[in-house]
């Protein structure tokens, strides 16, 4: 049996699915700034840091709460089925633009 952390950088290959539920994230969290601070900096929406085999990097954690609900039978998948778990524990962390948390704009 093999155990993962939550925090374990992954490496998944988005679908424009998941680019577009990306860029409904930040039309959330943006909404929810000028609601709730109507002076407070504005998030740019920007394109997901990925390599040449369009790979990009992310916290198993971020994945879970970022992608979950759109995740299930008969919907298209946001990324590619096969993930990537990163095992060396000197990788660099992920890109904070998939680290950012959208928790309080749900």
């Amino acid at each position: 049996m093999t155990r993962i952390n939550l925090n374990q950088i992954v490496r998944i290959q988005l679908t424009e699915t998941g680019r577009e539920i990306l860029r409904q994230d930040t039309d959330k969290l943006n909404a929810w700034i000028r609601r709730e601070n109507p002076v407070g900096t504005l998030i740019a929406y920007d394109t997901v840091i990925e390599d040449s085999g369009g790979w990009s990097r992310w916290q198993l954690w971020s994945v879970m709460q970022i992608f979950g609900s759109a995740i299930g039978p008969g919907q298209p998948p946001p990324f590619a089925t096969e993930i990537d778990v990163e095992t060396d524990p000197a990788a660099a962390p992920a890109a904070s633009t998939q680290e950012r948390s959208t928790n309080d704009a749900r």
